[in-house]
This record gives C-alpha cells, sequence and structure tokens, in this order.
C-alpha cells in the first residue's frame, strides 16, 4: 500500500476508471467533453437571453467554429445526431418544443 493513497471507495484496488478504457471509450469521452463546452460557451459568447442554444442542423457548423475540426457522426456508428444524444444523454438532449439543443450538465460540474 502506498502511504498517503487512500483506496477509492467501493474497492477497485487503486485501479484507474480508465484504466482498460478502448479508442471508442476514449473517442465518447472527448465528443462529451466537446459538447458540454461549446453549448456552454455558445450561451456565454452570444449572451442572449432569448436564444440559448442552436438547433442541430448548426450543430456541425458551431463544432467546427469552435474546434478548428469536423465533427463525424459516422465515426460514433450512427447515422445522424439523435444516434449520438443516444449514446450520451447524460450530456446533451434535444429540446422538444425549441428543437435546440441542451446541455444536461451545469457548467461547472463536481465529482462525487
Amino acid at each position: 500500500k502506498t502511504p498517503g493513497r487512500r483506496p477509492p471507495p467501493g474497492g477497485g484496488g487503486g485501479e484507474p476508471l480508465f484504466a482498460s478504457f478502448g479508442y471508442e471509450d476514449w473517442s465518447l469521452l472527448s465528443v462529451r467533453f466537446e459538447l458540454h463546452l461549446l453549448l456552454h460557451a455558445f450561451r456565454k459568447d452570444l449572451d442572449d437571453a432569448d436564444r440559448q442554444s442552436f438547433t442541430e442542423k448548426d450543430l456541425v457548423f458551431y463544432y467546427s467554429k469552435y474546434f478548428k475540426k469536423s465533427l463525424s457522426l459516422k465515426g460514433f456508428g450512427v447515422e445522424g445526431f439523435e444516434g449520438l444524444a443516444a449514446l450520451i444523454p447524460d450530456t446533451v438532449a434535444v429540446n422538444p418544443k425549441t428543437s435546440f439543443l441542451e446541455v444536461q450538465q451545469p457548467e461547472d460540474t463536481t465529482s462525487a
């Protein structure tokens, strides 16, 4: 046992959660983080109470604008944004009334 290091709650033997992550896991983690940042940054940048987000048809444009790279949904094995949103429902959703993308986590999320 390493001095000063406590085992995580529930056991685990001190192995990090991501020790067995594969390429797909890292890709989903990255897109979760990027969409979280994008939606919060867009709201702050626009600073308009009437327009807090954008629609799914504008996602590729804003993703490219903010991250200087393209978003390929086919890389996640889905046909459209609905498929990606189904993979990460704790991160992003589409508001059924406005069709705007909505971030599902607060701007500053703390770990449990």
